[in-house]
Order: structure tokens, then sequence, then C-alpha cells
């Protein structure tokens, strides 16, 4: 009965788990449970086979029972039966002698089976209750033993669980503390790189505000001077291109006058002389022309040798205002030509005029 159960004591044992995310291992634990019922399941089978065996052996006792029962109700009615009367009375003595030897080892095979049945029947009994005593020992030993084992590994592995527990529970807090102080940092200088950073994008724009507006300022008040200069030398130059207009008139007016007057220099020259016709020319000419003449001829010297800046001014003027010089009055007729009024503008001279006749010459020999 005890050489085919397997030992309980050498039943698998799991000392610690591998914790994972707040627990253990799922497949561990699985595996552990089912080594678990599995020692369970061998110890109840073991406890059935033990009940099976001490069952047999009850029901040995009760068959031994049963026969001893069956003999001694036999003996009983063996003794029941009244003895016959003995025929050695009836016969001679030597065979009555052997009928009494008979009966008497008769008697003595009788008491003998009474007592080898009796002895049977009391080691049947006595084996039977050793058996079924030593099979209800065994069983509740080896139940306890298994109940031990199963209590001793429950407590380690609730001991085990509850301290891998406790240290997946610190970890964890230290962990998250860990992390709450990282996140705390990291918010903390984040927030100062951003206040940072957003103090330097206002003083930056602070600044380029200023710039702008300071060069606005100066743009402004640059382009005010200049529009202020060009204003006053456009409204100059519109007063002065009337003025001309207005003295072209008078001149183109005169020209009659003037052809007349250039006779009358030529005769003078032919009377007294080059020199002296040049002189009278100049001076008698001088004193015809009125006196809007002279305002053209400071014109012209102005145009002739101002400023690079004003010609250009009223270059730009007269393409403003579209004149022609071949018309300048607007009147779409072409101008007779007359004798030209020559000014002499050269340096270290004083300005004069000079009637010629036909073409205009410049004193340094130019066509004008």
């Amino acid at each position: 009965m005890d050489e085919n159960r397997p030992v309980a004591s050498g039943a698998p044992r799991e000392d610690s788990f591998d914790t994972a995310v707040r627990g253990f291992n799922r497949q561990q634990v699985m595996e552990y449970m089912t080594r678990t019922h599995e020692l369970l399941t061998t110890l109840e089978r073991q406890l059935a086979v033990a009940r099976a065996e001490a069952q047999r052996a009850r029901a040995g006792v009760d068959a031994a029972s049963a026969e001893s029962e069956r003999l001694r109700k036999e003996v009983e009615e063996l003794r029941a039966v009244p003895k016959p009367v003995p025929v050695h009375t009836e016969v001679s003595d030597r065979m009555a002698q052997i009928l009494r030897l008979a009966t008497e080892e008769a008697e003595q095979e009788r008491d003998r089976a009474r007592g080898d049945i009796t002895r049977v029947q009391q080691e049947t009994q006595a084996e039977c209750e050793r058996l079924l005593t030593q099979a209800r020992a065994d069983s509740e030993r080896e139940l306890e033993q298994a109940r031990a084992t199963a209590r001793q590994e429950l407590a380690e592995a609730r001991q085990t669980a509850t301290r891998e527990l406790t240290e997946a529970r610190a970890t964890a807090e230290a962990e998250l503390n860990r992390a709450r102080a990282e996140s705390e940092i990291t918010v903390t200088s984040a927030r100062t790189e951003a206040d940072q950073l957003r103090l330097d994008s206002v003083r930056h724009a602070e600044h380029l505000i200023e710039d702008a507006q300071r060069r606005s300022g100066a743009v402004n008040n640059l382009a005010a001077q200049r529009l202020d200069a060009l204003t006053s030398t456009h409204s100059e130059a519109l007063s002065r291109l009337t003025q001309i207009r207005d003295v072209l008139g008078q001149l183109l007016g005169a020209d009659a006058a003037a052809g007349s007057l250039s006779a009358a220099v030529e005769a003078a020259m032919n009377d007294r002389g080059e020199a002296h016709g040049e002189a009278v020319e100049g001076e008698i000419y001088e004193e015809a022309l009125p006196q809007d003449v002279h305002e053209v001829i400071d014109v012209r010297e102005e145009d002739s040798y101002g400023p690079l800046d004003r010609r250009s001014s009223h270059s730009a003027l007269d393409d403003d205002l579209h004149i022609d010089p071949r018309d300048p009055l607007g009147t779409g007729q072409m101008p007779v030509i007359r004798p030209e009024v020559e000014i002499d503008l050269r340096d270290g001279h004083q300005p004069g005029v000079r009637v010629v006749t036909g073409s205009a010459q410049a004193p340094n020999g130019t066509t004008r």
C-alpha cells in the first residue's frame, strides 16, 4: 500500500515570482496553481486508495466474522445433536474399545478445529482491525502532511506575494516620485525659458519698434524736406516758365521792330567802323530791349551755369509741361526765323547782348 504512493514532500515549490507592473507574472502564478492542484489531486487519489484498502480489509473482516459465525453455529449444532448410544455396549469389548478411541479422536479433532477456528477468527479480526487502523492512520497522516504542505506553501506564496507586492509598490512610488520631481523640474525650466524668451522677444520687438519709428521719422522728415524742396522748385519753375512764355510772346511780337533795328545797326556799323559799331550795337540793343528780356537773359544764364540738379529739375518740369521749343506759346504756328539775341556769358566778361542776322552764333563760334 505504501510502495505505490508518491512522497508528498517531493512536490515542486516556488519561493518567488517575477513581478510585472503592479502584480505577479501571470504565467508563473498559473503554473504554480496547476502544480498545487495536481498535488492535491494526487493526495486525494492516495486517500481514495487507502479508503478502498480499508474497505477491502473491512470486507475481509466481515467475511471472517461470517465464517467464524458459521463455524460457531456448526459447533453449536454439533453440540445440540444427542450423543449416540455407544455401540460397544452391543458389541464386543475389542470393538467397543476401537469405537471409543475413534470417538475420542473425533472429539479431539473437533476441539482442535474449534480452537483453530477461534484462533483464525481472532487473528483475522485483529489483522483486520490492525489494517484498518493502519490505513486510517496512514491516510490521516498523509492527508495531514498534504494539508500542512499546502498550508505552508500557501503561506510562503502569500508572504512572497506580499513582500514582492510591497517591493513593487515601493518601487512604483519611488518611480512616481522621481517622475513627478523630473516633471516639476522640466516644467519649471520650461517656464523659466519661456519667460526669458518672452522677455527677449518683447525687448527685441520694442527695439525693432523704436528703430522702425526712428527710421520712419527720419524718412518722413527727409520726405517732407524733399517734398517741400520739390514743391518750391516746381512752383518757382512754373513761375519762371510763365514769365519766359510771356517774354517769348513779346519777343515774337516785336520781330518786325527787331528787323528794322538790325538794319539801322548795320548802317551805323558801316559808318563808324566795326569796333565802334559793336559798342553802339550793344548799347542801342540793350536800350531797346525791355526789362523782361533782361530777366530772360538772367534765367538763361542760370540755366546755362546753374547746378546740375536745377537743370535736371527744370528739364523734368519741361517734360511735365510738354513745352515744344518750336512752339513755346502753344499757338500751333511755327515762328518766323528772325535775328536772334546772343548773350555773351563767358567767364570774366560782363553779360552783353548783340543783334545778329540769320543764325545766332555763340561767342565760342558754336551755333546756338
